[in-house]
Formats: C-alpha cells, sequence, structure tokens
C-alpha cells in the first residue's frame, strides 16, 4: 500500500517525475506572466498562486510544510506587488525599484507599443520562472520568493534600459 505522499493524483497520474517536476515551475510562472502583460487581471491573476503552490507541494517541496509554503505564496505576492502598492499609496513619494509596474494596477498610462510592455514582462517572467525551477531543484520555495521579489524589479529596469518606454497617457 502506498503512502499519501507517493498517492499520484489527476495531474501527475503515471508521468514521469521529470515531467511533473518541469511542469511545476511554468504553473508557478504563468501566473506572473498574466499579471505583468495584462492590466488589472492580472493582479487578480497573481491572487491564484498560493492555491497553485499549495496544491504543488507534494511534488515540488515535499521538505516544506504547510505553513512554510503558505507563508512564502503570501511573502511572493507581497513581493510582486509592494513597489505598486507604495508607490500609489505614498503618491509617488516611495519609489522602491519596481515601481514602474504600477500602470499594472491603475492603468491610466499605458506603454506604447507590444515591445514596451511585453518585453519587460518576458524578463521579469523569466526571472520567475528560473527561480521556481531552482526551488524545484533544491526542493525548498525560499529561490522561488527571491525570484519574485527580484520580478518587479526586473521589469522596471528592462522598462528603463532595454526599451525606450514612452507612455501614453
Amino acid at each position: 500500500m502506498r503512502s499519501s505522499q507517493q498517492t499520484p493524483d489527476a495531474l501527475s497520474a503515471g508521468q514521469p517525475p521529470w515531467l511533473v517536476r518541469t511542469r511545476g515551475p511554468a504553473l508557478l510562472a504563468v501566473p506572473v506572466l498574466v499579471a505583468f502583460t495584462i492590466p488589472l487581471v492580472g493582479g487578480a491573476v497573481t491572487l491564484l498562486l498560493p492555491l497553485i503552490a499549495a496544491h504543488l507541494r507534494p511534488r515540488l517541496w515535499r521538505a516544506a510544510s504547510r505553513a512554510v509554503v503558505h507563508t512564502c505564496s503570501a511573502l511572493v505576492l507581497l513581493g510582486l506587488w509592494l513597489p505598486a502598492l507604495l508607490a500609489i499609496v505614498s503618491q509617488g513619494q516611495v519609489a522602491l525599484p519596481g515601481s514602474g509596474t504600477v500602470w499594472l494596477l491603475i492603468p491610466l498610462c499605458a506603454p506604447v507599443g507590444p515591445a514596451s510592455w511585453l518585453a519587460p514582462a518576458l524578463l521579469a517572467t523569466g526571472l520567475t520562472l528560473v527561480g521556481s525551477a531552482v526551488s524545484v531543484a533544491v526542493r525548498h520555495p525560499w529561490p522561488w520568493l527571491v525570484a519574485a521579489w527580484l520580478a518587479p524589479a526586473t521589469y522596471d529596469a528592462a522598462t528603463h534600459w532595454l526599451v525606450p518606454a514612452a507612455f501614453f497617457c
């Protein structure tokens, strides 16, 4: 008889472990891609991250307790949106790296051209994907958390340095 940790569920039944471990980081990165590409809706989609992480915990981070995964999930949400929320609440007086994501929460202005919003979104999502892949490799969610905290700063840096972003208001 198998233990409850070894019982396959509907997502991983009959699949090799490497496929399950590969799909996990992608499932953790998709809400970040949506958040950084679709204003208003993306912020709401990131609220699914704690549910996804809790569902994937037995397959990706067996050694991590539920409390650790829930804490990391909450901190991931905080890290993704803290710079933008502080910029909004302080009316621009507090500008952390990553505060350029304010337009994703309140789309009063938007970057002009698809490259000016797609390139930063892909770089920030790529960083989150790498962090979640490393977290799967080390079997702990902390690298995913660190990557999520760095993602808004990556988005902001890409907006300023890689793409001459002009905002249309």
